[in-house]
């Protein structure tokens, strides 16, 4: 059984969801690169994993300093 997950365990060890589930939100690299995976699930859920990625960063970076450079020179 090599490369395979014991789903077994996983089910039966909820402690691996928990420190998943706190990656998931609390740390961005994680965050993305889950998302980035769960972006390929088929309908409705990869839509939303594909919406939440972090594909509009580099636009909210722009509207960032856009904002910042606007009240600098106000």
């Amino acid at each position: 059984m090599e490369g395979k997950i014991n789903i077994d365990y996983t089910i039966n060890n909820p402690t691996s969801i928990y420190i998943n589930f706190f990656l998931y939100f609390n740390n961005k690299s994680f965050n993305s690169k889950a998302n980035n995976i769960l972006s390929k699930l088929p309908g409705a859920l990869g839509e939303y994993f594909y919406s939440s990625s972090d594909f509009d960063d580099v636009d909210s970076e722009y509207k960032k300093e856009y904002l910042a450079n606007h009240f600098f020179y106000l």
